[in-house]
């Protein structure tokens, strides 16, 4: 039965996810998935192999620009270069590999891949159906897969194929962990979901590099929920765990081989997703400090290239996403996770918040008037559940908890693991896939809410193999789980106000070099010289802003702005500073702001004499690891130095 189920799912999905691909692009909405490099899976699709022609095929260049919609392999003229010389995408390796076939059997085109995405939303929406199943009977698992299948949210990212790609290979490893958890621990079950395991995040690894993220949670789950408890069945788990490590490595290698010598951009990504925008999406409150402002590659690239210099004397130039860059953004992204624990915490727990909401703000249909008889419903019933998402969850936990320990921590864990790991750069194509999170919980309640009921109207006694619900213990488990949340996060702000103290004590007391600049009227920039602001051989440099707040004239706030020149768009990293809530010590509010090329001046927004008392730059930047933005009023070092939720 759950076999022809499945199969009818497939069909209908693959028709489904083709007809509203097709609609979509009929319709204007042109997808996006870096369509420029897919010359590798043209030249596959013609049997060419995974190269590229240099120089390239004038034809070649107007199909990956978008400027002709089909391209025929005779395009390519029979003295074209071919070879890998010059080639940059072989991270995408497998990507590629499923483009080319799809484009073998349907001709080379983007407007006719519509039946490729149909496949790919199919084996997603398979794929959850059987994590389903696994906490649920067939009617309401179909149910669920079929609420995924209508999901705004997820068939607005279907179009965009690099991302969307992810969706059925993140489920499918998910439904592996769960059989995993849930099946007996034999060999072949150990073993078959290790090298399963192993297979699929290779494959995955070579359509996006972050599906690194996956690599620790299967090991992990496999040591502590597997049944029997940690230590038993050890030397199996051992070698369960080699064999996962194996077969990745060897599926993933002609990956793995590409990103160790030409890099990779992983962590890259990760610190684009620490910018000021992913904190507002995340419903973080701001801290006195922060990690950045513009979503911009090349503003990581300057911080980065700068932090290179100041730890690594004699470095060179760092070339953007190159191995020797990659290893920077590493060591980079790990003094931020050293020095600010409680706040990669916290964005952890607002992003599993929002994750498990994932549904409810997507009320409208994915196109104007499509399918009203579907929409209409799920309009009526998402409305209905609104704001219970953590509701479902909790209950789920509970039920979990109640016949099983083991269970219980584990669906926890996995909440927060796959909940929390979208912080690290959070936009819905990241993330959208996990919608299926509440769908499960949903699911799973109402299945053992209705066989209970069933079951007491019939009069029948559970079988005596069948573990009775033990509510005391549903509540020990989840107050411990609460409870370690709670002190975990207390002990690491506990632990990053202590050692930020010393941190912003270190920018205070830096050697400074006052700038002499004339004064400007309001909202205009004051210009400081290129030698005065920007190193001349980095082009950096730390600014220090003494501000007098008590003698603004404005009462609620006062805005610092630093402009950049705008002839150079990628370069142009110009925020503002606000300083609320003004103090009315005597004493001024420091402004610290790290400056890159193209730098041109400051704005301020009140030029009452005395606001500003001056402007300084750091003589000496080789101290200190990390130069971020920060604003430190009177008694600063009384405020909380964590980021907080909304």
């Amino acid at each position: 039965m759950d076999a022809l189920i499945v199969a009818a799912i497939f069909v209908a999905a693959a028709w489904w996810g083709t007809r509203y691909w097709v609609a979509s692009f009929n319709a204007g909405r042109q997808p996006e998935f870096y369509q420029r490099y897919f010359e590798p899976a043209v030249m596959m699709a013609c049997g060419k192999g995974f190269v590229v022609a240099q120089p390239q095929v004038p034809r070649m260049a107007d199909f990956l620009n978008q400027r002709i919609d089909r391209f025929s392999c005779s395009e390519i003229p029979a003295d074209a270069q071919l070879g890998t010389r010059g080639m940059f995408q072989g991270m995408w390796r497998y990507l590629f590999v499923a483009t080319a076939i799809g484009w073998r059997l349907l001709g080379i085109s983007w407007s006719g891949m519509g039946p490729l995405f149909g496949v790919f939303f199919a084996a997603t929406i398979t794929v959850g159906y059987g994590l389903l199943r696994l906490g649920m009977g067939r009617a309401v698992a179909t149910f669920g897969a079929f609420a995924l299948s209508v999901s705004t949210l997820h068939l607005l990212n279907l179009p965009h194929l690099r991302d969307y790609s992810k969706a059925p290979i993140t489920l499918a490893l998910i439904l592996i962990i769960g059989i995993l958890v849930k099946g007996r621990p034999t060999r072949g079950v150990l073993l078959g979901c290790a090298a399963a395991y192993g297979l699929l995040l290779g494959i995955g690894y070579g359509f996006r590099t972050d599906f690194l993220v996956n690599i620790p949670v299967f090991f992990f789950v496999l040591f502590a929920f597997v049944d029997g408890g940690v230590l038993k069945h050890l030397k199996l788990k051992l070698g369960s765990a080699a064999l996962c490590l194996a077969v990745f490595l060897a599926v993933a290698w002609p990956v793995i081989s590409v990103v160790y010598r030409s890099g990779g951009c992983q962590w890259h990504t990760a610190l684009l997703g620490l910018t000021n925008r992913f904190g507002d999406a995340l419903m973080i409150q701001r801290a006195p400090y922060d990690f950045g402002e513009p979503y911009l590659d090349d503003f990581v690239t300057a911080t980065v290239t700068s932090y290179g210099r100041r730890l690594h004397p004699g470095i060179g130039p760092v070339e953007y996403c190159s191995h020797e860059y990659d290893r920077v953004t590493g060591e980079y992204l790990m003094e931020i996770v050293r020095r600010f624990p409680a706040d990669m915490l916290t964005r952890a727990y607002a992003s599993m918040a929002q994750v498990a909401e994932l549904p409810f703000p997507w009320f409208d249909a994915p196109l104007p008037g499509m399918a009203p008889a579907i929409y209409k419903p799920r309009l009526v019933l998402l409305k209905a559940l609104k704001s219970s998402a953590l509701i479902w969850i909790a209950g789920a936990l509970v039920l979990a908890s109640a016949v099983s320990v083991r269970l219980g921590l584990f669906l926890g864990f996995f909440l927060l693991y796959f909940g929390g790991y979208p912080a690290l750069q959070f936009q819905p194509r990241h993330h959208f896939h996990l919608e299926i999170i509440e769908w499960w919980a949903f699911g799973f309640v109402i299945h053992q809410l209705a066989a209970a009921a069933v079951a007491r109207w019939q009069g029948s006694r559970p079988a005596a193999d069948v573990p009775r619900p033990d509510w005391r213990q549903a509540g020990r488990v989840l107050l411990v789980m609460l409870a370690t949340c709670i002190l975990t996060l207390l002990a690491l702000r506990a632990y990053q106000q202590w050692t930020l103290r010393r941190f912003f004590e270190r920018y205070l007391s830096a050697p400074v070099e006052e700038l002499r600049f004339d004064p400007a009227p309001r909202g205009l920039t004051r210009v400081l010289s290129p030698t005065q602001v920007a190193d001349e051989r980095s082009g950096e440099n730390f600014l220090v802003v003494a501000l007098n707040a008590w003698q603004c004239t404005d009462q609620l706030s006062v805005t610092v702005t630093v402009r950049y020149d705008g002839t150079f768009p990628t370069e142009d990293f110009s925020r503002t500073l606000t300083v609320v809530r003004r103090s009315p010590i005597p004493e001024p509010t420091r402004i610290f702001i790290p400056v890159y090329r193209h730098v041109v001046g400051l704005e301020f927004s009140d030029s009452h004499p005395g606001c500003v008392a001056g402007v300084a730059r750091v003589r000496d930047l080789t101290p200190f690891t990390l130069l971020l933005p920060s604003i430190l009023p009177p008694r600063w070092d009384h405020a909380p130095l964590y980021q907080q939720i909304r």
